[in-house]
């Protein structure tokens, strides 16, 4: 009866044939607030940008985005937080800088998913040794930017942790299975997880005995740790605005850090990929949108 380039959703009809329709859009967008600035600027490539990871310095901002004409792997950007083109490195999930800001960290999903190294000067890429990992749930650098820690799984068993330089060699486990999403302390030593039923622990990067973390909750996302060693910083997806609090990890004491959304809340469902530079002055964070516009449609034959 009717076509249209649009996606468009029938509600009603009456009697002389009009249509009452609604027609949906969805967007994924980058905010980020930029060293010496007072006022968010809107940093997405296209509508499907995502996984927002900013610099230590706050200069820079890797980003992915999702949009079909960025093909099957996605587009891996870099971008300056002063609003210059993003430059696009190559393809996959923006996984974070590298602390000297030599490397963009991303995992390719493939098939076969691959964890990937890119300059963000002149070089050559790096694909790393995936071992016998098949599935990446997430990756980051060390403090030292020698190794990443990436969560992931092999055939048939749970997700965790493995430790690898980024010079080459395969990973090596470092948590035990069924722990996942972890974050390497400021001094190297110690690797924060979620495991089983949503709760933290916190385990020695060399082994030992897990330490249990009381503090946190299940719904609480990490944003990464601060420089004490003793908090992190943390935000819920739940929430709109996110409150991105600090946590001390022994007390569970929180501290609001700052509230976290676009100025216009129009439509935003949630917010996901909170990002912040050292000293917690800049940052960067994904916001998802959902819009619609109820219309009329007259003269359908």
């Amino acid at each position: 009866m009717l076509r249209d380039p649009e996606y468009l959703y029938v509600l009603d009809t009456n009697r002389q044939g009009d249509f009452l329709a609604t027609e949906n859009n969805s967007q994924y967008g980058v905010m980020t607030l930029a060293p010496g600035t007072t006022t968010e600027r809107d940093l997405s490539w296209l509508d499907s940008s995502d996984e927002a990871q900013i610099s230590a310095d706050g200069q820079w901002l890797l980003l992915s985005d999702s949009d079909p004409v960025a093909g099957p792997n996605y587009a891996l950007l870099l971008r300056k937080t002063d609003g210059s083109p993003a430059v696009r490195l190559g393809d996959g999930t923006a996984m974070g800088i590298s602390p000297d800001g030599a490397w963009a960290l991303s995992i390719v999903p493939g098939p076969p998913m691959q964890l990937v190294l890119y300059p963000t000067g002149a070089g050559e890429k790096r694909v790393l040794d995936r071992g016998n990992i098949q599935n990446y749930q997430s990756a980051k650098f060390f403090p030292d930017g020698k190794r990443v820690l990436a969560c992931g799984s092999e055939p048939g068993r749970a997700t965790r942790c493995y430790a690898q330089d980024i010079t080459g060699g395969a990973p090596r486990p470092v948590t035990p299975e069924g722990t996942t999403g972890g974050f390497v302390s400021p001094d190297g030593k110690n690797i924060l997880v979620q495991g089983a039923k949503g709760k933290y622990f916190i385990y020695p990067v060399g082994g030992g005995l897990a330490q249990a973390v009381s503090g946190l909750a299940p719904q609480d996302i990490i944003i990464r740790w601060n420089g004490d060693g003793r908090s992190v910083l943390v935000f819920r997806t739940s929430e709109v605005p996110a409150r991105a609090e600090s946590v001390d990890l022994s007390t569970g004491r929180r501290t609001l850090v700052r509230e976290l959304a676009p100025a216009d809340l129009a439509g935003v469902r949630q917010i996901q990929g909170v990002s912040f530079a050292s000293g917690r002055k800049s940052y960067a964070y994904a916001y998802d949108r959902d819009l619609s516009r109820l219309t009329i449609i007259k003269g359908v034959k």
